[in-house]
This record gives structure tokens, C-alpha cells and sequence, in this order.
């Protein structure tokens, strides 16, 4: 059935069967009800006259009903979805619901009814539950969070599908940024690791590595997704790498990573605006032998972090709550670096790295709704990869290829507890992810003193359908 439909006049019904039973309907206008004792979808075998809503259901049996539309009620009496004498029903509703009274009323002879929300519905009115056994299914996905109010002498059943619900108030907390704990760790680490690796090759293949290179970034990563929530992020930032003197023939860089970066789920149901940085040592040709170097790097950071989740509910429609907290970082990695060709104008090469990421999150609460305790949470990861360098003869270009295969699991704080209303849940974490790196960078002398450099780079994790890129552009130079 498509259209709108108006109730107006007292006791008008937009749609009404009576005695239903087995009907399967599909409503893909809007149902507006204004009169008194006007209904918009309307199931009756009874007299229930006096009652003004914009969907009822009166003693109907095992009806299924699809509402694509919105529901509006406007009388102080007016239920949106009203339930009588009915039971073994189920109804999808897709779209907005404006009640004047109650959202959703089940008397005490309604009975195993299912009503199950998608979509971005915004819901206006109580959940009312005299009945038995009828129950609330949210599909709303990992993103969003809701707390709505409840009424009556009965709970309601409820299930979410992609994360816990605490029956009472029907309550629940966004997860995607907890879900993308580990996706998070290995990008803001990527640009690094590029700018490192680059170093490492400095050494490897140049005679005169620069005394200093700085470079600048921006990156963004995305996911868009029908079945998974959207990731919309975006980054920028500024690497500082000084040599230091050796030490026993290893190569040391003092580096300062700071960056700034904003990520957004599934348009605005959670966003997260961090400042971090990162400062230490990355160490090259630690060990030496068959054409291959060892390597290292150690790194401290800290991030200040700001947080808001969009948290549906039916009085207002919706609100904002934010939180505020800190996170620390404890990094150790090293890789061998084994050249596998070299001449004049290209080496090629075989990396194999491995990384602990370590990081401690303080607690924080959004309003009094939702408490997360603070959590330690490791990862390892391991990596391989195949670079080429290509030093064209009588040329001030270089030319750097690289592609890599990485793995990340959690070795501590997969489970990440958090309270609703001061209950306990847990929400449990993907174990690992698999991601394919690919980067090209291109370095041209102006000088001893002074280099140009441009990298473009590019990462990819399947599994969870998220990509993202960062572009590079800095100065390689001598004191």
C-alpha cells in the first residue's frame, strides 16, 4: 500500500480490518491521525471506541505489518502503536514515530508480539507493556546508542543484534569505536612506519643518510558499508626524525610524531577527536650479516581524546553525551631488513617485522549513562614485505615500492567492560585482523643539504571492509 494517510474526523480509521488474521501488509506512505478516536492502521473485532492512534491492532491474530512511513498521533490520548486483545503479531517499522501519548501500548490480554526497529527511526512516546512475553528487536547496528523509557506492569523482551541491551529502561551503548580499537592502532602508526622504514633504507643503500628529515601528512580511512556501520576518518600530522651518534656502529634517530585526527561512525552516532603524539628512538643496524641489518624503535606517546555519542530516546527524540579521556602508549618493534638484489640503479629487498602496540585507556563516562573502565590493551603485530629502490644513473631521483602483508591480535584487553545505568557488560572484540599496505615515494636532491620527499600510500583490511590512504610530503636535509 502506498500513499499517505490522514485520520481527521472522530472515529475514522485509515486502515481497519476486522477480525484480522494472517494478513501480511506493507505501508510504504505516512500514517498521520489528528481526530479523536481516529486510527491509522486499525485491527478490531471488539468496540474500542474513545481510543485515538495512528496504528492499532484489536484482537488481531499472527499479522505481520511492514511500516516504511512515519506514525504520527496528535491527541494527549493517542497511542502510535496499540495493542488489544492481540497476540502473535509482529511489525517492522522503518521510520519515525511521533506519539501524543504512548509510542508503543500493550494491554494485559496482549500477548507474544514482536516489534522490531530499523533504520535511523526517531521514536516520540513510552514504551507501555501490560502483557506477556511481547518482545523489542533493535537493528539498529553497532553504532548507535538509544535509552528509552518504559511503562506497565510487564518487561519487554529485548534483543539487539549487534550489541547488549539492559531491559528496564531499554538501554544501549554505540560500540563501533570499541570495534575499531585495533583498526585505530594500526593507522595511526602507518605513516610512521613508512617514514621508519624509509629510514632504515637510507642507511642500507646511501652513503650520506641526511641529518634530519621532517616531513608532514594527512590521510583519511572509510568504510561504507550497508550491512556494517560507516568510518570516516580523517588525519594530519608532522614527523621529526634527528640522527643521532651511533652507538657500537648502530645508526640512531630521535623521532617526534604528532598528529590530529577525527573519526566519525555512521554519520554522527559516535565521533572521537584526538591529539596525540609520539617521541623515541628508531634504531638501525643493531646487528649486520648476509647482506641484511637488524632494527628497532621504542616509543612513548599520549593522546587526549574527546568524545560524542548521539543516544536516541522517546521524550526529545534524541540527545548528546560526551566524554573526556586519556590514553598512553608503549611501543617496541624491530624488523630485519635482508636485501635480496643490488646494483648501481635497484636493490630489492625482503622486510620482516613484528610490534608491540601497548596502550592504556582511562576510565571515562558518558552523562550517567554509560561508564567504561579503564583497560590495558596489547596487540601484536606482524608483518612481510618486498621494497625496491630504484637510484636512476646521472639522476637527482630516487624511487621507493613497497608492499606488505600485516597481521594484528590482541594479547590483552580483547574484552573491554563497560556499565549501563551501573550494570556490568562486556563487549569482546574481534581477535585479530589481516591488512595489504602498498606505498611509492620518490625522493629528489637538490643538494646534500637539502631533499625533497613525497610518499603516497595506501591500506586495505578486507575482512572488516575498511580502507584508508595517507600522502606524505616532506624535506630530507644536513646541518
Amino acid at each position: 500500500m502506498t500513499g499517505d494517510l490522514n485520520a481527521t474526523n472522530t472515529g475514522a480509521a485509515n486502515i481497519y480490518l476486522n477480525g484480522g488474521l494472517s494478513n501480511n501488509i506493507t505501508v510504504t506512505g505516512d500514517l498521520v491521525s489528528s481526530g479523536a478516536s481516529a486510527y491509522g492502521l486499525r485491527f478490531d473485532n471488539v468496540n474500542s471506541s474513545g481510543i485515538s492512534i495512528g496504528q492499532s491492532i484489536n484482537a488481531g491474530s499472527s499479522n505481520l505489518i511492514n511500516v516504511r512511513g512515519t506514525i504520527t498521533t496528535a491527541a494527549a490520548t493517542s497511542n502510535a502503536i496499540h495493542f488489544i486483545n492481540s497476540d502473535n503479531n509482529q511489525l517492522s517499522i522503518k521510520n519515525n514515530i511521533t506519539a501524543g501519548a504512548n509510542a508503543i501500548y500493550f494491554d494485559a490480554t496482549s500477548d507474544n508480539n514482536t516489534i522490531d526497529f530499523g533504520g535511523d527511526n526517531v521514536v516520540i512516546g513510552t514504551f507501555y507493556n501490560d502483557g506477556s512475553n511481547n518482545q523489542l528487536n533493535f537493528s539498529y547496528g553497532a553504532s548507535k546508542s538509544y535509552m528509552f523509557t518504559t511503562a506497565g506492569v510487564e518487561n519487554f523482551i529485548l534483543y539487539d543484534t549487534a550489541k547488549p541491551v539492559l531491559s528496564g529502561s531499554v538501554m544501549s551503548m554505540g560500540e563501533a569505536h570499541l570495534d575499531n580499537t585495533m583498526n585505530q592502532a594500526f593507522e595511526r602508526l602507518n605513516p610512521l612506519n613508512q617514514a621508519l622504514a624509509r629510514r632504515t633504507r637510507d642507511y642500507a643503500y646511501t652513503n650520506t643518510p641526511s641529518d634530519y628529515w621532517l616531513h608532514t601528512y594527512v590521510g583519511s580511512t572509510h568504510r561504507t558499508n550497508q550491512t556494517l556501520h560507516n568510518i570516516d576518518q580523517d588525519r594530519r600530522g608532522l614527523i621529526l626524525g634527528i640522527k643521532a651518534n651511533d652507538i657500537d656502529g648502530t645508526h640512531v634517530d630521535v623521532v617526534l610524531n604528532a598528529e590530529n585526527d577525527e573519526v566519525t561512525y555512521n554519520n554522527g552516532d559516535e565521533n572521537i577527536k584526538a591529539n596525540s603524539v609520539l617521541a623515541g628512538m628508531h634504531l638501525s643496524n643493531i646487528v649486520a650479516s648476509a647482506n641484511g641489518m637488524l632494527n628497532g624503535k621504542i616509543l612513548l606517546g599520549f593522546s587526549e581524546n574527546k568524545a560524542n555519542k548521539l543516544v536516541l530516546n522517546n521524550i526529545t527524540g534524541s540527545e548528546n553525551v560526551t566524554a573526556a579521556y586519556e590514553s598512553y602508549n608503549f611501543i617496541v618493534g624491530a624488523d630485519w631488513l635482508q636485501n635480496i638484489f643490488k646494483s648501481d640503479v635497484m636493490k630489492q629487498d625482503l622486510r620482516f617485522g613484528i610490534n608491540l602496540n601497548n596502550q592504556y585507556i582511562t576510565s571515562h563516562e558518558y552523562s550517567s549513562y554509560y561508564k567504561l573502565r579503564n583497560n590495558f590493551v596489547g596487540q601484536l603485530e606482524t608483518s612481510v614485505g618486498y621494497g625496491m629502490t630504484m637510484q636512476p644513473k646521472n639522476s637527482n631521483f630516487s624511487f621507493d615500492a613497497n608492499f606488505s602483508l600485516s597481521k594484528s591480535q590482541y594479547f590483552l584487553g580483547r574484552d573491554q567492560d563497560y556499565r549501563l545505568k551501573g550494570v556490568k557488560v562486556t563487549h569482546n572484540a574481534e581477535l585479530d585482523n589481516f591488512y595489504t599496505s602498498a606505498n611509492t615515494s620518490m625522493l629528489y636532491k637538490f643538494s646534500e643539504q637539502f631533499k625533497l620527499f613525497t610518499n603516497l600510500a595506501y591500506s586495505d583490511n578486507s575482512e572488516e571492509k575498511i580502507n584508508g590512504y595517507n600522502l606524505q610530503v616532506g624535506i630530507h636535509g644536513s646541518f
